[in-house]
Protein backbone atom coordinates (compact mmCIF):
# COMPACT_ATOMS: atom_id res chain seq x y z
CA UNK A 1 0.00 0.00 0.00
CA UNK A 2 2.97 2.42 0.52
CA UNK A 3 4.73 1.76 -2.64
CA UNK A 4 1.12 2.59 -4.27
CA UNK A 5 1.16 5.79 -2.54
CA UNK A 6 4.83 6.75 -4.05
CA UNK A 7 2.03 7.23 -7.08
CA UNK A 8 1.45 10.99 -5.41
CA UNK A 9 4.90 11.52 -5.45
CA UNK A 10 5.67 11.68 -8.94
CA UNK A 11 6.63 9.43 -11.94
CA UNK A 12 10.39 9.08 -10.41
CA UNK A 13 9.58 8.02 -7.13
CA UNK A 14 7.21 5.58 -8.38
CA UNK A 15 9.86 4.48 -11.30
CA UNK A 16 11.95 3.88 -8.07
CA UNK A 17 9.91 1.58 -6.58
CA UNK A 18 9.26 -0.12 -9.58
CA UNK A 19 13.37 -0.80 -9.54
CA UNK A 20 13.04 -1.69 -6.17
CA UNK A 21 10.82 -4.34 -6.68
CA UNK A 22 12.10 -5.94 -9.54
CA UNK A 23 15.40 -6.56 -7.66
CA UNK A 24 13.50 -7.80 -4.31
CA UNK A 25 11.76 -10.09 -6.68
CA UNK A 26 15.01 -12.02 -7.84
CA UNK A 27 16.06 -13.05 -4.46
CA UNK A 28 15.77 -15.88 -2.57
CA UNK A 29 14.32 -14.51 0.54
CA UNK A 30 11.26 -12.61 -0.76
CA UNK A 31 10.36 -15.93 -2.95
CA UNK A 32 10.72 -18.00 0.10
CA UNK A 33 8.22 -15.53 2.14
CA UNK A 34 5.72 -15.83 -0.60
CA UNK A 35 5.95 -19.27 -0.47
CA UNK A 36 5.32 -19.71 3.01
CA UNK A 37 2.60 -17.19 3.05
CA UNK A 38 0.98 -19.21 0.07
CA UNK A 39 1.33 -22.36 2.19
CA UNK A 40 -0.07 -20.90 5.56
CA UNK A 41 -3.30 -19.55 3.64
CA UNK A 42 -3.87 -23.23 1.52
CA UNK A 43 -2.94 -24.79 4.82
CA UNK A 44 -5.94 -23.72 7.53
CA UNK A 45 -8.48 -24.82 4.39
CA UNK A 46 -7.06 -28.48 3.65
CA UNK A 47 -7.22 -28.73 7.47
CA UNK A 48 -10.83 -27.62 7.88
CA UNK A 49 -12.02 -29.81 4.27
CA UNK A 50 -10.12 -32.70 5.45
CA UNK A 51 -11.84 -32.85 9.35
CA UNK A 52 -14.97 -32.21 7.26
CA UNK A 53 -14.07 -35.82 5.15
CA UNK A 54 -13.14 -37.22 8.48
CA UNK A 55 -16.43 -35.85 10.06
CA UNK A 56 -18.51 -37.20 7.44
CA UNK A 57 -16.87 -40.94 7.74
CA UNK A 58 -16.97 -40.84 11.67
CA UNK A 59 -20.82 -40.39 10.90
CA UNK A 60 -21.49 -43.49 8.19
CA UNK A 61 -19.92 -45.52 10.30
CA UNK A 62 -21.57 -44.50 13.52
CA UNK A 63 -25.03 -45.45 11.52
CA UNK A 64 -24.61 -47.70 8.73
CA UNK A 65 -28.08 -47.92 8.12
CA UNK A 66 -29.09 -44.66 5.77
CA UNK A 67 -32.00 -42.19 6.73
CA UNK A 68 -35.42 -42.79 4.73
CA UNK A 69 -35.35 -39.22 4.17
CA UNK A 70 -32.80 -35.97 4.87
CA UNK A 71 -34.55 -32.73 6.02
CA UNK A 72 -31.54 -30.42 5.64
CA UNK A 73 -33.24 -27.66 7.73
CA UNK A 74 -29.96 -26.25 9.53
CA UNK A 75 -27.46 -26.76 7.08
CA UNK A 76 -26.99 -24.26 4.06
CA UNK A 77 -25.55 -25.47 0.56
CA UNK A 78 -22.13 -24.37 1.14
CA UNK A 79 -22.13 -26.84 4.37
CA UNK A 80 -23.54 -29.75 2.89
CA UNK A 81 -20.95 -29.89 -0.10
CA UNK A 82 -17.73 -28.49 1.90
CA UNK A 83 -16.23 -31.98 1.32
CA UNK A 84 -16.41 -31.60 -3.06
CA UNK A 85 -14.88 -27.64 -2.35
CA UNK A 86 -11.43 -29.34 -0.63
CA UNK A 87 -11.15 -31.40 -3.78
CA UNK A 88 -11.58 -28.68 -6.06
CA UNK A 89 -9.46 -26.54 -4.69
CA UNK A 90 -6.49 -29.10 -4.80
CA UNK A 91 -7.21 -29.72 -8.29
CA UNK A 92 -7.05 -26.06 -8.88
CA UNK A 93 -3.95 -25.80 -7.31
CA UNK A 94 -2.68 -28.93 -9.20
CA UNK A 95 -3.80 -27.81 -12.50
CA UNK A 96 -2.14 -24.47 -12.06
CA UNK A 97 0.97 -25.04 -10.19
CA UNK A 98 2.01 -27.99 -12.61
CA UNK A 99 0.71 -26.50 -16.18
Amino acid sequence: MLGNMKLYLGPEHLNEYAKWLRVMARRPCPIACCYGWCASRWSWRLAAHSSRVELTLLNRRARPVAYSKRDYVAATYAARTMRWGGVIIILFVIYHCCI
